[in-house]
């Protein structure tokens, strides 16, 4: 299981982390359809949210993929 996360800066400064719900990815090898994942989610962000990143996580928090500067 894995969850979309988008990190940006309030306003204030103060940070706003938003994740997904959890969604699956398919196992096994990856000449049979393994190794992937499909997330179609609507997060609502803080207005204004400043220098947004997206970062793929796990379904705890710990996070291995991430765009943005």
């Amino acid at each position: 299981m894995f969850r979309g996360l988008v990190s940006c800066v309030r306003g204030d400064g103060t940070f706003a982390n938003i994740p997904t719900d959890p969604f699956p990815a398919t196992t096994g090898p990856a000449t049979s359809g393994g190794g992937n994942a499909e997330i179609d989610a609507v997060v609502t962000l803080p207005s204004p949210c400043i220098a947004p990143i997206v970062f793929v996580t796990s379904a705890t928090g710990s996070w291995f993929a991430a765009t943005g500067n």
